[in-house]
């Protein structure tokens, strides 16, 4: 009997931050992986470890290298050390009207906005220039302060709100806000905005003709350093300091582990950076007595929350709380601005679209069930179905989507404590390159059928996954990475490795919750190998 666990993994690895789950004091570490299991003298650590810590540390954090790092990282993961077995992602869908052209379920709505158009009218459907689709009641427009799970007012803000960098459907970083950045040294990195771009003008109308600079930028970091919670996304623990260069130059300063006297690098500065910049013009209005901190109690703070402006796209128009909220794209939004982008590096047309159509409205109606808004996508009133984590059915005049879930499935080894067989440090007596442990882990990775698996638990719909973490980081996984698909000879020749010739093994998954649904799955795998040499004597 070898004891696993299963996790089920909601983690966000946007910003590739691979330590917390996979290094030794991890909070997420919930193998059990310590350096001694594959310490190597010449490192002076685990070499798991080692490779982590230089993942974490490279730069340029967008290079090739970090990239290949990471790759040949995965590959040593999984197949010299197992900690755990990948097996499904859940699938997501969007069913939208086939009159809809240029919609792209993966890239979202601002992703696809500049290439959307109508080819018709469906049924229900009378205004050619608005889309309506559906979501839960937003809470704020205010980013530095919502919970990760507080997806719909993050969804929300990002329609109003630009980022500094802009994470891609790949986790690809783009430039946006800023239009580059360059490292002065590991530490000390300079970045440089793109001018002339203005600030929707706030509700009250008293703030016009305001342009994005840094002082918006040194802001918006300075309240995710102090005024956030350290359980919040927006917060930031890796920037010692800033200094503003110029109106459009400013220069951040890096330490990733405050506790010894030299400042660190950190690698995964420029996901962090693909956060939503805030108004410093409206919201720091007035100060603490330190002159410095804002003050949050000012009232530009609470109307923001409700009445969110940016430089994004779409500017708001109006909320009616539990019945929609209406946007409309911002004629003077730099989005639309090819002087500005035309900036070969933003790759504007290519990723967002021309933008030419006449849509220029996105109609939000709010839901509390996704069973209402779908008999309402039915009937014509909504554009794009909610997200569905079961297959719709197909219908004539509508198209389906898929994409992966960001939750994961994984069968976890649990290595927390001195295990006999799937924790045995012991050489494995017929190839001694490889402990015990190890090649049981490994012929009970060839016998699971994931397959079947999916079959079982969820009619094949989910998707097989192979690499250790969310694979719509697909620029961060790699695609020749030990998958280890159902063979049971294989399994077989690496119990032998071990050293076991005559074993029944017996793997048990007892009723864990995988994407909301409770099952049991018990998967057994019998190796006898002297059934097999009497039924060889009998043939």
């Amino acid at each position: 009997n070898f004891d696993m666990a299963a996790l089920n993994y909601h983690k966000y690895l946007g910003s590739l931050d691979l330590m917390e789950t996979f290094g030794e004091n991890g909070s997420n570490n919930v193998f059990g992986y310590r350096t001694e299991m594959d310490w190597d003298e010449k490192l002076g650590t685990g070499k798991n470890q080692w490779y982590l810590e230089q993942i974490s540390t490279l730069l340029p954090s967008d290079s090739e290298e970090r990239i290949r790092l990471v790759w040949e990282w995965e590959e040593y993961l999984m197949d010299e050390i197992l900690l755990t077995i990948p097996i499904t992602s859940e699938k997501t869908y969007r069913k939208y009207w086939d009159d809809l052209e240029g919609y792209n379920f993966t890239k979202g709505i601002l992703g696809s906005w500049g290439k959307l158009s109508w080819n018709g009218l469906h049924i229900g459907k009378k205004n050619l220039s608005e889309l309506v689709i559906s979501e839960s009641q937003w809470k704020s427009l205010n980013p530095l302060f919502l919970r990760e799970s507080q997806s719909t007012s993050f969804f929300h803000a990002s329609l109003i709100q630009d980022p500094l960098f802009w994470l891609a459907s790949d986790y690809s970083i783009k430039p946006h806000l800023a239009e580059s950045y360059s490292l002065i040294n590991a530490t000390h990195i300079r970045i440089n905005l793109r001018e002339d771009i203005k600030w929707q003008t706030n509700p009250d109308g008293d703030f016009a003709d305001e342009y994005f600079d840094t002082e918006d930028v040194y802001f918006t970091l300075f309240c995710c350093r102090n005024l956030t919670a350290s359980d919040l996304p927006y917060r930031i623990n890796w920037l010692k300091d800033m200094a503003i260069i110029d109106s459009h130059s400013i220069d951040l300063f890096v330490d990733a582990n405050p506790i010894t006297p030299e400042n660190e690098p950190y690698a995964q500065f420029l996901e962090e950076l693909c956060k939503m910049m805030l108004p410093e013009h409206f919201l720091n209005q007035t100060q603490l007595g330190d002159g410095i901190t804002p003050d949050t109690t000012e009232p530009s703070w609470s109307s923001f929350e409700t009445n969110g402006f940016g430089t994004g796209l779409f500017e708001l128009i109006s909320n009616n709380l539990g019945f929609e909220t209406v946007l409309r794209v911002n004629p003077e939004s730099w989005w639309l601005n090819s002087t500005l982008t035309n900036d070969p590096l933003l790759d504007w047309a290519n990723r967002f679209g021309s933008f030419s159509s006449n849509m220029n409205q996105l109609r939000i109606l709010h839901y509390q069930n996704s069973i209402e808004a779908m008999m309402d996508f039915e009937d014509g009133i909504i554009d794009i179905s909610p997200t569905l984590s079961s297959k719709p059915i197909t219908t004539i005049g509508c198209n389906i989507q898929d994409q992966k879930s960001k939750n994961l499935n994984f069968l976890v080894f649990n290595l927390r404590e001195k295990r006999t067989y799937i924790g045995n440090r012991e050489l494995c007596p017929n190839d001694s390159s490889m402990t015990k442990g190890l090649a049981i882990r490994k012929a009970i990775a060839y016998a699971i059928n994931k397959i079947d698996l999916n079959e079982m638990s969820h009619e094949g719909e989910y998707y097989i996954i192979d690499n250790p973490f969310y694979e719509a980081n697909s620029i961060w996984c790699n695609p020749k990475i030990e998958n280890y698909d159902f063979n049971l000879e294989t399994a077989n020749y690496y119990l032998e490795l071990a050293g076991y010739t005559n074993i029944s093994i017996a793997i048990g998954f007892n009723a864990f919750n995988l994407f909301h649904l409770t099952f049991s799955v018990l998967v057994v795998i019998y190796v006898f190998k002297r059934r097999q040499r009497i039924r060889e004597k009998r043939e």
